[in-house]
């Protein structure tokens, strides 16, 4: 009877002790190995990124690569990123690779059609062929100054990438590199000792080159590169950056002297207050007068201070943003989407000398409330503020003379709508069936003045 209590005693004890002396799993881990998938090395302690988890692949879409991953109890550093990892994957909207990566495998990010921000690692070496043909949605890209040369076809038909800038340690240039990327407009360079055959075929809106070299010979040049050959080419250029250049991305217009904020270096910014009426660049002055295209979609931006000099909002500039407040009182045309699904969007100033608003401008900005369109806006486009769930009242001037359809799709809190005239002149302007249909139980101001 002793031995048993005692034998009992000591299967307690031991749970207890078992229990107490157990190691704080590591979670943040365990949660990666949920999403991502890595092949692993037992020799070297190596893991390779391996693409993105079946049941993650529609939620994951911004994706950190980490340093080390931990599984079963072994530590891996991460240290490539395997052939085609994300090949054809249409989610992905940026990807941030950690220092501990050396080699990018051909064909790694192949078709990412919906990829615009890429962050590399400072240890990058070797990146495969391929390796982001056909991401189309790819405006600028940085590359680190540890890789040597550009392999074949690394930008193969990215029909949107505008610009360019090759770190010094870049000399050679592989064939089709640039082939089809009939966007691209410029890139810099320090001296090229190699481009090969059809780097640039296809590039047809090709216009300058700068180099911070010398002038070399053009025997350097691949068969077919007829669109380099009659690019401008300026030597001993000052491509210094100052800190507006070390942060954002611009498309700078050389034939009018002016640019757009293209995109982040960083997309984890959340407050731009810094920029600049006027941008040096090349040893030239440039106005920044626009948002270009997806500058900011994706990105954790929640407020931004606009200089006076901006117009103009390219399409999906701050969709899937965080920005609560804008003040756009001197831009004059907002492309379709330019804020789509800014959930956080509270207040919005509009300029009244606007001519364009685009369609679905404002979709599923589900905290805008109010909303007072512009003096000189004629028409009111498609789906302008479809999916506003929110939405409340809006102002609408007597210049409109026609609303499209969906304007107000599933606005169901939407109660006002002030009208600057006469109800006969509301009744004047053409509207869409389904405009009808979503404004039928709301209250109308007719002569409206605003304070």
């Amino acid at each position: 009877m002793r031995k048993r209590n005692l034998l009992s005693l000591l299967v307690v004890f031991g749970l207890v002790f078992g229990i107490s002396s157990c190691k704080k799993e590591d979670t943040s881990s365990s949660e990666i190995l949920k999403k991502l998938s890595f092949k692993y090395d037992n020799s070297t302690h190596e893991a390779a990124f391996n693409g993105i988890k079946t049941d993650s692949i529609d939620t994951y879409v911004n994706v950190e690569i980490p340093e080390k991953i931990k599984r079963n109890g072994v530590e891996y550093n991460v240290t490539s990123i395997s052939k085609q990892a994300l090949a054809n994957n249409t989610k992905i909207q940026s990807i941030k690779i950690p220092n501990s990566i050396t080699s990018i495998d051909e064909e790694a990010f192949f078709k990412c059609s919906e990829l615009r921000n890429v962050e590399f690692g400072n240890n990058i070496q070797s990146i495969g062929a391929f390796a982001f043909s056909q991401c189309k949605a790819l405006v600028n890209i940085t590359l680190p100054e540890s890789l040597k040369s550009l392999p074949l076809g690394i930008f193969y038909q990215c029909t949107n990438l505008y610009s360019i800038e090759l770190p010094q340690s870049i000399t050679s240039i592989s064939e089709k590199a640039f082939y089809g990327d009939n966007q691209l407009v410029y890139f810099t360079a320090k001296k090229l000792n190699k481009i090969g055959d059809k780097a640039f075929e296809g590039c047809t809106s090709f216009k300058y080159v700068y180099y911070t070299d010398n002038e070399f010979s053009l025997d350097v040049l691949g068969d077919n590169n007829k669109y380099y050959e009659n690019s401008t080419i300026q030597y001993n250029a000052d491509i210094s950056k100052n800190n507006i250049l070390k942060k954002y991305y611009f498309a700078f217009s050389p034939i009018n002297n002016t640019c757009d904020i293209s995109g982040l270096k960083d997309s984890n910014i959340k407050e731009i207050n810094d920029l600049p009426e006027k941008i040096t660049y090349l040893g030239k002055e440039f106005v920044l007068d626009g948002i270009y295209k997806n500058a900011f979609t994706n990105t954790q931006l929640e407020s931004i201070t606009l200089p006076e000099t901006i117009t103009f909002v390219g399409n999906y500039a701050f969709s899937n943003t965080y920005v609560k407040t804008i003040d756009l009182s001197n831009v004059l045309t907002i492309s379709q989407y330019a804020f789509s699904n800014c959930s956080k969007l509270e207040n919005v100033t509009l300029c009244d000398q606007m001519s364009t608003l685009m369609n679905y401008a404002f979709e599923n900005c589900t905290s805008l409330k109010n909303v007072v369109l512009p003096k000189n806006l004629i028409s009111i486009k498609k789906g302008l503020f479809a999916g506003c769930t929110n939405l409340e009242s809006v102002v609408i001037k007597d210049s409109v003379k026609n609303i499209d359809a969906d304007v107000f799709k599933d606005c169901t809190k939407l109660k006002t709508i002030n009208y600057t005239k006469d109800q006969e002149s509301w009744n004047s302007i053409v509207k869409d069936n389904t405009v009808l249909e979503e404004i039928s139980n709301v209250d109308f101001n007719y002569n409206f003045i605003l304070d």
